[in-house]
């Protein structure tokens, strides 16, 4: 059963390693820490009165521009993307936001994730898609 649905607006962003800083801290990237902020401010319009708090599934698709480089016949229909960044980055900061907009409780309330990176077609617009499940 569907829970929850939300569309982030957007050039996707991965989660970004930890840097290390001149004082010996590690820090997130600031473009990570951006996106992340406004992806959580995007998920908030749908939150749940209170947090999910049981086991759940996520399913995300994440929406690219396609690079200039690809031909205008390419460039007409969705397709798979199969190169960097990993899935799984997308994924981390998908579940950050999830947690610090209050759509879920705690991110390790998540026991089943997909996600499917895409080129954007002609008609398409950069984003991520979220769906939440109740887990069976």
């Amino acid at each position: 059963m569907e829970l929850y649905r939300a569309t982030i607006p957007g050039e996707p962003v991965p989660k970004g390693r930890p840097r290390l800083g001149r004082n010996g801290r590690t820090y997130t990237p600031a473009k990570t820490i951006k996106w992340e902020k406004e992806a959580s401010w995007a998920l908030r319009e749908n939150v749940p009165a209170s947090g999910l708090d049981q086991p759940l599934e996520l399913h995300v698709d994440v929406y690219c521009s396609r690079p200039k480089s690809h031909s205008r016949k390419r460039r007409a229909a969705r397709e798979a993307k199969s190169t960097k960044p990993d899935g799984d980055n997308f994924l981390k900061a998908v579940c950050d936001a999830l947690e610090k907009s209050g759509v879920v409780v705690n991110d390790s309330r998540i026991w089943s994730m997909s996600v499917r990176k895409w080129w954007c077609g002609e008609d398409d617009e950069p984003r991520v898609d979220v769906k939440l499940l109740v887990a069976d």
